[in-house]
């Protein structure tokens, strides 16, 4: 990666790094010494100015060197020679580009945050009766869980959270919890670092962990209001939606 700015050195520097020769995907090509580079793109000084150019509009980059390379350089030398922006108006110019460059990729992190948002989760099940989905817990451990929402927050079974090695007998906070029948039973605090199902995910969920008397646990609220939830009884499929 290239990261200099201008800073009086311009000339200089193009003799240590080279003029480049960037080869644009339309049949295009610019000639000029990269200043700056990152995942998105690269700015370049052409001698007589700066230009932004997109990763995704780049064929190749080349650095010619011996003659070709030499008679590139001098191009270059006699552009910014002839060029009749001032020193200060090229750190103006290269400081607006990067701007633009920093606004573009704001803008298309946003839209691809939005676009997660926007997108559904669909995950299917057998038995609309009691809706249960496979949870994948820390990444690492897969537990089949009961979703109800009647339930404030995620259980699992006490030889799930020891499998995640989440409990320390002793020093776990005991709270009381609900299970799905209605009974109240003692179960232990615990905060899982993930929880996913199909392709929702949430992060830091609270949960309980104890002796499930079936095996089985519960998806409570301390996943599910993260998201929008419905159910299509018709197709067996319960749909996740951010919020």
């Amino acid at each position: 990666m290239i990261a200099l700015l201008y800073a009086g050195i311009s000339v200089t520097y193009a003799e240590k790094a080279g003029i480049s020769v960037i080869k644009l995907k339309n049949k295009g090509r610019i000639t000029g010494l990269i200043i700056e580079e990152d995942e998105q793109g690269v700015v370049v000084d052409v001698g007589y100015g700066t230009v932004a150019i997109s990763k995704n509009e780049i064929e190749a980059v080349e650095r010619p060197g011996g003659e070709a390379g030499g008679r590139l350089e001098s191009e270059w030398r006699g552009h910014m020679e002839a060029s009749t922006l001032s020193e200060e108006e090229r750190k103006k110019e290269t400081e607006k580009v990067r701007r633009r460059i920093q606004e573009n990729r704001r803008l298309k992190e946003e839209a691809l945050e939005k676009a997660r948002r926007a997108e559904e989760y669909r995950i299917p099940f057998k038995d609309s009766s009691k809706i249960t989905v496979t949870a994948v817990l820390n990444d690492k451990v897969n537990t089949r869980l009961l979703v109800d929402t009647g339930a404030n927050t995620v259980v699992i079974p006490m030889s799930v959270a020891r499998e995640l090695a989440e409990i320390t007998a002793k020093r776990s906070q005991k709270v009381p919890a609900r299970l799905a029948d209605g009974s109240l039973r003692e179960g232990s605090r615990i905060l899982l670092s993930s929880v996913a199902v199909g392709g929702a995910r949430a992060e830091n969920v609270q949960a309980v962990a104890m002796e499930m008397p079936h095996g089985g646990g519960l998806l409570g609220m301390s996943f599910l209001s993260r998201f929008h939830v419905r159910v299509d009884s018709k197709k067996n499929v319960l749909i996740l939606k951010e919020k």
